[in-house]
């Protein structure tokens, strides 16, 4: 009985690992998605009078053989209900058959009082589930596995058409990191200069383009408002990594640019980087020049025109969780609760 309650723990502390069941009672296998952190597949409801081969792309390994536990405890007391599911258990060789008497025997598990009796049955069940180590493991994001699993006879061979196929896919996950934040354009590279109207007071209706004293936009409005996609040179995570960064901004005065640089990636969530922007900045008009004489007060829009011109850039960006901008889904909410997900 000691070694009995041994097999039991040792079944349980493995189950705790089985993160991907597959279900051997679904005819041909299924499509699943799995976390990246899953290390182990749990076979289930497997026949005890057989085997199966697992194959991965060009790996394979065979399960071991079911062995008996064998104990000189009487079961007598457990009842027909308990001898006859454990008898099913044990010499069914459909998986079909074999998952309708684990149903029952989980049923049967809520009516049992006598703690060996449970334990008995539980051990029944858990005979009925293989532990296989995925050999991938640590699995990565938008990864896709493939394993054929095959039931074989005592001699290796293949029984009628028992073969499944399992594909396992890890989550989908785009390599391009999306950050918002700001950045800061000096104007070092193209250096614009603005000018303004000024009134000849001896002359009625005469006016001098003149340049203003503070030439170019003040330092506040060289930043603006971003919105960058940040590609990393490495596609697992890192702590610190590079990357090539792509945006694109609006400044107060709604002057766009796009830019593209490299970046310094700290923990997918901040990135600060430089590089060249192409931004739209307001130059005087090509039929204006610095003293010419005109007859009107023309405004700043009269005189200036926006063009584009190259200038180096300094940015600093934060990835959210989710996207800030998004609508709620209906679903996330009913009555100012959340909607519980069934396990």
């Amino acid at each position: 009985m000691k070694t009995l309650f041994t097999i039991i723990n040792i079944l349980v502390v493995y189950a705790t690992f089985a993160q991907v069941p597959l279900d051997l009672s679904i005819k041909s296998g299924s499509n699943q998605t799995i976390l990246t952190k899953e290390k182990y597949i749990r076979l289930i409801n497997c026949s005890k009078q057989n085997r199966y081969k697992v194959e991965w792309a060009f790996m394979q390994n065979l399960t071991p053989e079911f062995k008996d536990v064998k104990g000189n405890q009487s079961t007598d007391d457990c009842g027909d209900d308990y001898v006859n599911i454990k008898k099913k258990l044990e010499i069914s060789t459909s998986e079909d058959t074999i998952k309708k008497y684990v149903d029952l025997g989980r049923t049967l598990l809520e009516t049992l009082t006598d703690p060996k009796c449970v334990a008995l049955l539980k051990a029944a069940i858990a005979e009925t589930e293989q532990l296989i180590p995925i050999p991938y493991a640590p699995l990565k994001d938008n990864q896709v596995i493939t394993l054929t699993v095959t039931k074989v006879d005592k001699d290796g061979k293949q029984v009628g058409d028992s073969k499944w196929t399992f594909v396992l896919k890890t989550p989908e996950k785009s390599r391009w990191l999306i950050h918002y934040g700001l950045t800061y354009a000096p104007s070092v590279i193209s250096k614009t200069n603005h000018y303004y109207s000024l009134a000849d007071t001896s002359v009625a209706n005469r006016y001098t383009i003149t340049k203003e004293n503070k030439n170019g936009p003040r330092p506040w409005e060289n930043i603006s408002a971003t919105i960058n996609f940040t590609y990393p040179f490495h596609s697992e995570p890192r702590g610190f990594d590079g990357g090539f960064t792509a945006g694109f901004g609006l400044s107060a005065g709604l002057e766009l640019s796009g830019q593209a640089g490299l970046s310094m990636i700290i923990g997918d969530n901040v990135i600060v980087g430089t590089g060249i922007a192409m931004m739209q900045k307001y130059k005087l008009y090509g039929k204006y020049k610095e003293g010419q004489i005109i007859k009107e007060n023309l405004d700043f829009n009269a005189l200036h025109e926006k063009v584009w011109l190259p200038e180096l850039y300094f940015t600093i960006g934060f990835r959210f969780g989710n996207n800030p901008f998004a609508k709620k889904s209906d679903a996330a909410t009913n009555d100012g609760k959340k909607e519980e997900k069934p396990e």
